[in-house]
This record gives structure tokens, C-alpha cells and sequence, in this order.
């Protein structure tokens, strides 16, 4: 769909939010390529709970913003939020761009393993794959 509306596109970038905690598994199971993560950006917050991205607030109070300078909140006057860096991953929607960005692949980014680190991977260490003794027949 999006080749037939614009056929000059030939790459579609997206982030997972790892603040959201999201690791991109629906980009892994799309084969997208994973490049590596983005630049922390903050996020802000200010006196009524309402958060404001980083593009959104300025250190004057001024930004400008779809070519017209508009006031907007300070920063000084927000509770910044550190976040995580995202995760980036690549989808080529050609042949010669899959080639020009596979050097770029990383391996995918997984989950944490398991509950503990002595935890065997079936779980029945942990009475995961056992039921317990009152549940078994006498």
C-alpha cells in the first residue's frame, strides 16, 4: 500500500518505547532490522500533571514551531523525567535499501530471562511445570 502511494519511499523507520515497556517484538516477528537505540530525550511534566515532550518547552519560553515562533512552557518551571532510550528499527521497502542498511543490524534486544537466575528454562525448578503436592492423585 504505502509503495503504490508513494513510490519514492523506500525505508520506514519506528521506535519501541522502552519507557512503555516495549522491546519491538511486533517489528522482530516483521523482520524489520534492528540499528541499536536512540538519543535519551527527556520528558516534562508540569504543576497540573500534564507531561510535555522536549520539543514542546524551551529554556527562553520561545520555539519555534511549523516556522512561526510560539510561546511555549520553560523549563525552569517543569520537573524534568529522564526516559530511556528507544529502540530504532529499520524496514527497507526495496532491495537496494535492505542491502544499504543490513551493515547497520544489530542482534534483537530480548527480555530479561527468567524469575531468578538459578530458575532451569522448563521451570520445574520452581514448581512451574510440576503441580504441587496437594494437587497431586494419593
Amino acid at each position: 500500500m504505502l509503495k503504490k502511494k508513494d513510490p519514492g519511499l523506500c525505508i520506514l523507520i519506528s521506535y519501541a518505547d522502552a519507557n512503555q515497556g516495549h522491546l519491538g517484538d511486533i517489528y522482530q516477528a516483521g523482520n524489520w532490522i534492528y540499528t541499536g537505540v536512540s538519543a535519551r530525550v527527556p520528558l516534562f511534566r508540569d504543576k497540573s500533571g500534564k507531561f510535555i515532550h522536549d520539543r514542546a518547552c524551551s529554556v527562553s519560553g520561545y520555539k519555534r514551531q511549523f516556522g512561526a515562533v510560539k510561546k511555549v512552557p520553560k523549563r525552569e518551571n517543569l520537573i524534568r523525567i529522564d526516559q530511556l532510550p528507544k529502540w530504532r528499527y529499520f524496514y527497507a521497502l526495496n532491495d537496494d535499501m535492505r542491502k544499504r542498511i543490513l551493515p547497520l543490524a544489530k542482534p534483537y534486544p530480548k527480555r530479561a530471562a527468567s524469575e531468578t537466575v538459578d530458575t532451569p528454562g522448563d521451570h520445574s525448578g520452581k514448581r512451574g511445570s510440576t503441580p504441587t503436592a496437594a494437587l497431586h492423585s494419593p
